[in-house]
Order: structure tokens, then C-alpha cells, then sequence
């Protein structure tokens, strides 16, 4: 009986298991390129949920697949820096689907605010950037089935804790990665993209949520080829998010244009 008992505790933890990994899919967000928007029904240029246009991403089929952007959020979930950078990367041509963490049952906000202004943040834990890191992988083999997709086309983008979560894929097979809001190291996240893999970084010198010490410099891409490897540190502003900020927005689109795009 104990054992049965055991057998079916387990299997309900899978279930739920699954379950969560699955809602970070289908109550993320997506935003397509406006011809496939078009095809599809989908809002052009604003974030709908996935499960609302599921039947339709499944069934769309094109000759032309476009390239697919995985969009990591950071400790506050999808935001309207997350919104910024989905409508630039489906701007020039991504398929791009953000997964949501928070979609998952019994978590606790990573970070939060306070009335002083000062962010307070959760430990960052091996479990959670488990957890995170998943979230990315699952996503990826979700929109890699999709008709209209270019499965070999993949680019990995993170904002704040998402860029952490990026730089701790360790996935060879990507075409790029680019973070953002966040350092190219610090305690928590020290990993970097595969060095095979280019990776922008870009974030302001000045940023109130991350301490002094997390640098994104020459040195934390030491051991990269320097010819894929862009570090743009920004000054002029005290801020945390980059795409107001032109300067981020034409990097960015250099960058996928040389390591995603280019031959299209």
C-alpha cells in the first residue's frame, strides 16, 4: 500500500510538473511579423496570449518559415520592455514568443518593490534558474513545430534575470543571443552563452538595480572570439531598460541581421 501510495504521489508531481511547464507556454505571449500576423488573425504590433491563438499557429503553413525569437522576461514577468523588444525583433521579420513564469502554480514573485523605491529580490537559487532555464528549452520546442517557423533559425533574448537565464542556456545550437538589463557576470548567473553562439550584451553603466560590481566589459568575455562577441555599455541615462534608448535598438538590429538574417 505504502508503495502504491508513493507510485501515485509521484506520478501526481509529474503531472502538476508538467502542467507548469506547459501553462509557461501557453499563457506566454507572442508577436508575429505583419504578413504572418495577417494569415494568422493576430493583433500586429501588441502581445496576445498563445492558447487564444493556438489552433491557428498550428494549422498556418507558409513556403517561407521565418526565423523564431525565444524572449526571456526578467524577476517581474512580461513587461513592456519585453513588449519592446518582441515588436522590434517581429519588426524585422521573428516569429517571437515570450514564455511566462508566472504562469506556473504556487511560485513567488522573484523581486518586487518597495515604497523607498529600492527592488527587493528573492535568493536565486539552482532550482530557480532550473526552473527558468526550462521554461526557455520548452518554448523553443514548442515554436520549433510550428509550420510557418524556421526551425534552424533561433535567436535567444533576455532582459534583466532573463538575460541570466540566457547566458545560462549553454546551448551550441542557437544562432544568437543577445542580453540585456544585465551583466555579462555576478554571483548568481556567471555563465555566458556558448562561445560558438554570438552574444550582444547591452545594458546602461548607470543601472539602479544592479550593483556596481556586475560589470559587462572586455574582460567577463575573456576565452569568446572577439569577432562575435559585442559589448555595449551605455552612459546618459540612471536606468534599467535599454529600448528607449536608440543607440540599443540599431544594435540590435545590426546584430540579427549579421548572425540571423543575414542571406535574406
Amino acid at each position: 500500500m505504502k508503495k502504491l501510495i508513493s507510485l501515485s504521489l509521484a506520478l501526481l508531481c509529474l503531472s502538476v510538473r508538467a502542467g507548469d511547464i506547459e501553462a509557461t507556454w501557453s499563457q506566454g505571449a507572442f508577436l508575429l511579423p505583419k504578413t504572418v500576423a495577417a494569415q494568422i488573425g493576430s493583433p500586429q504590433g501588441s502581445l496576445v496570449r498563445v492558447d487564444r491563438f493556438a489552433t491557428k499557429l498550428n494549422a498556418y503553413e507558409s513556403v517561407e518559415r521565418v526565423p523564431v525569437a525565444i524572449v526571456m522576461h526578467g524577476c517581474s514577468g512580461i513587461t513592456a520592455e519585453n513588449a519592446a523588444a518582441a515588436k522590434l525583433l517581429a519588426g524585422v521579420g521573428f516569429a517571437v514568443f515570450l514564455p511566462n513564469y508566472y504562469a506556473r502554480s504556487n511560485v513567488s514573485p522573484i523581486c518586487a518593490g518597495s515604497a523607498e523605491g529600492v527592488p527587493y529580490f528573492a535568493a536565486v537559487t539552482p532550482q530557480l534558474v532550473k526552473l527558468r532555464t526550462e521554461e526557455f528549452h520548452y518554448a523553443l520546442s514548442k515554436a520549433q513545430t510550428l509550420p510557418f517557423v524556421d526551425p534552424k533559425k533561433v535567436l535567444a533574448y533576455g532582459h534583466s534575470m532573463g538575460g541570466g537565464v540566457v547566458a545560462a542556456l549553454g546551448r551550441s545550437d542557437l544562432k544568437a543571443a543577445i542580453i540585456t538589463g544585465w551583466p555579462c557576470s555576478s554571483p548568481s548567473f556567471h555563465q555566458q552563452s556558448h562561445p560558438a553562439v554570438p552574444q550582444l550584451a547591452i545594458r546602461f553603466k548607470d543601472d539602479p538595480w544592479l550593483p556596481a560590481g556586475w560589470e559587462c566589459d572586455a574582460k567577463p568575455f575573456s576565452g569568446r572570439d572577439g569577432t562575435n562577441t559585442v559589448s555595449l555599455v551605455l552612459d546618459g541615462q540612471r536606468t534599467h531598460e535599454v529600448l528607449h534608448d536608440i543607440r540599443a535598438q540599431e544594435a540590435i538590429r545590426q546584430f540579427v541581421k549579421t548572425y540571423v538574417l543575414k542571406g535574406e
